[in-house]
């Protein structure tokens, strides 16, 4: 599945059939190169004022990922399934789409657009760049500049192949 078709996905609790909203945020660790858990909003307050948030769950308790719902055999497990887990570095997808990223070679691959995953191990399968090139299994490493106060996103591809 592809990032842009992720949020605003209905979910569903299977447990007792209820739509708990639409997930608002997909939460990556970079370190296991998968998505770990998304956050679902039940809808715009009032006036379109803030949003009333409904719990983040984890990946490991979806039932199932479809292209018009995600579906949790039950909403309160999996989100007890998120508060027990022990993850690597967490990152919203937000803050890896539209990072520049850089080769360790010093190619420039321009701005993350999209990462890819597999609706089933969801596992970063590809992520994809401008102009429509993709870039198999991407390896981030973030580092940080006290002097610029920048965060630069690397990107490592294994094998390393000679340009």
């Amino acid at each position: 599945m592809n990032s842009k078709q992720i949020r605003g996905l209905t979910v569903i609790n299977i447990a007792d059939g209820t739509q708990v909203g639409t997930i608002d945020q997909v939460f990556l660790d970079l370190a296991a190169k998968q998505v770990v858990g998304f956050s679902i909003t039940n809808g715009v307050g009032p006036f379109g004022g803030a949003r009333d948030n409904a719990p983040t769950v984890a990946a490991s308790g979806v039932h199932s990922l479809g292209p018009d719902a995600l579906t949790l055999d039950d909403v309160t497990a999996a989100h007890a399934a998120w508060v027990d887990a022990a993850y690597g570095t967490l990152v919203p997808l937000d803050d890896v789409v539209g990072r520049r990223v850089m080769t360790e070679g010093g190619l420039n691959l321009g701005d993350v657009v999209s990462l890819a995953f597999d609706e089933r191990s969801f596992a970063i399968t590809r992520s994809r760049f401008p102009r429509g090139s993709s870039r198999p299994t991407p390896i981030f490493r973030s580092t940080s500049s006290s002097a610029s106060g920048r965060t630069c996103w690397w990107w490592k591809m294994s094998p390393c192949r000679a340009r």
